[in-house]
């Protein structure tokens, strides 16, 4: 899917890469201190390119999600972490829905680049309904596809 796009990009290609990894970093920066404004305006750009028939639908979507992966989610404050849960929940959902193939791996690679730093820092068992909710959504779902040799590389 990439090399389609490297192929129109030409010799920008390299800066365009550079340029959206520097935008993921900063989104994560501001995501310390704005995570609310950032999750809105997130949802909201998905929502429209959900609603996009174009050809290029399917690189825009992925560039979106991985401007996202750096967004940190606190795991100080219940309140923020429950923030936090919310944003996966909704990245979950749209993970069920979707059917493109590479845009389904790519929400999967988005979860995994945000809930490892978040699994890293909790200690100890962590009992908040918004988890164990958005766990128990995406268990079954996420196993089936693991278990699908289309999907393996993502695992």
């Amino acid at each position: 899917m990439r090399s389609n796009f490297s192929a129109t990009l030409g010799p920008n290609n390299t800066n365009s890469l550079v340029v959206a990894e520097t935008y993921a970093e900063v989104i994560g920066v501001l995501s310390e201190t704005h995570f609310t404004q950032i999750h809105k305006q997130f949802m909201g750009i998905l929502t429209e390119l959900k609603k996009d028939s174009s050809a290029t639908v399917a690189h825009n979507l992925i560039s979106l999600l991985m401007a996202m992966k750096f967004v940190k989610i606190k795991t100080n404050q219940v309140d923020d972490f429950e923030m936090g849960i919310k944003f996966l929940d909704d990245l979950g959902s749209f993970l069920l829905e979707v059917k493109d193939k590479d845009v389904k791996h790519a929400v999967a690679g988005l979860l995994v680049e945000i809930l490892l730093p978040v699994a890293a820092q909790i200690k100890r068992e962590a009992n908040i309904p918004a988890l164990i909710a958005f766990v128990g959504k995406l268990y079954g779902p996420t196993s089936e596809l693991a278990s699908k040799k289309q999907h393996k590389l993502v695992c």
